[in-house]
């Protein structure tokens, strides 16, 4: 924790691969997202439809702790592959990137509800499991900053790049390009990072409920209090603004959560 805290300030010298893909992207427009409404709707519809699985109370206090760590993990924050076990390795990532490409290249841009769709398949109809699938791959394709955790073969700058384009070219976008960088695989690996981090603290969880309802209101404001805070000190390497997909991701994953409450 106190690894990715510092990170937060100081950001240690590092290859900035999610840079030079944007720039080699300038221009590419990527469609849009449907609104957080037709979002809900569409997912509400897949779980009635899949009715996915769900593990609950499997995650303990001191886990939810390192949980925290989620939205800093990287090479440079010190994590390894020995810290964190329950994290997909690139094989799998790997895999969701080749459906997504698929799926893409015969329906076009997969949006949010899509995309939660093929992660369902590959984790078994695991709802954890597919987040955290989402999640691992979204962060490690739109940044590659992961490589201590997620061990592959691809050593080249031209391979990796080739990899975060291909992953990018199958994602809607969540702002329009009149913005700023469009940055769509920065954007959904913000958006899965919220909806993982909110289905972890209010279903996930085991322990006590008011620290759990904390931590899951810190990480719905996490990205706000980032850009309001954090990014005056220490600026983005790409400047793009992951408020809107942090929105859709807190109602994403509170979508999950009321679902499964509600035990339909």
């Amino acid at each position: 924790m106190e690894k990715s805290a510092f990170t937060l300030f100081y950001t240690p010298s590092h290859e900035t691969l999610h840079v030079d893909s944007e720039r080699l992207s300038c221009g590419n427009y990527q469609p849009m997202m449907p609104s957080i409404q037709e979002m809900t709707e569409e997912l509400h519809a897949l779980l009635l439809q899949r009715e996915p699985l769900v593990v609950a109370n499997c995650l303990g206090r001191a886990d939810m702790m390192l949980s925290g760590a989620l939205i800093q993990f990287s090479d440079h924050s010190g994590i390894t592959s020995n810290d964190l076990e329950i994290i997909p390795d690139f094989s799998s990532i790997a895999r969701l990137k080749d459906v997504f490409v698929a799926c893409s290249a015969r329906d076009g841009c997969l949006n949010a509800v899509q995309q939660f769709d093929e992660a369902l398949q590959l984790a078994g109809d695991d709802i954890g499991r597919a987040l955290m699938l989402l999640w691992a791959a979204s962060r490690q394709y739109a940044r590659w900053l992961d490589s201590n955790m997620l061990l592959n073969e691809l050593t080249t700058k031209n391979d990796r790049l080739h990899e975060m384009q291909e992953w990018r070219r199958t994602l809607r976008a969540y702002k329009t390009i009149d913005r700023g960088p469009q940055d769509p695989a920065g954007d959904t690996y913000y958006m899965w990072t919220h909806a993982l981090a909110h289905y972890a603290w209010c279903e996930m969880a085991a322990g006590d409920s008011l620290f759990n309802n904390a931590a899951a209101k810190i990480f719905w404001h996490g990205t706000e209090m980032m850009h309001g805070i954090v990014h005056r000190l220490n600026r983005q390497s790409v400047d793009s603004d992951h408020r809107i997909a942090a929105c859709y991701g807190n109602y994403f994953g509170e979508a999950i959560v009321a679902h499964v409450q509600a035990g339909v």
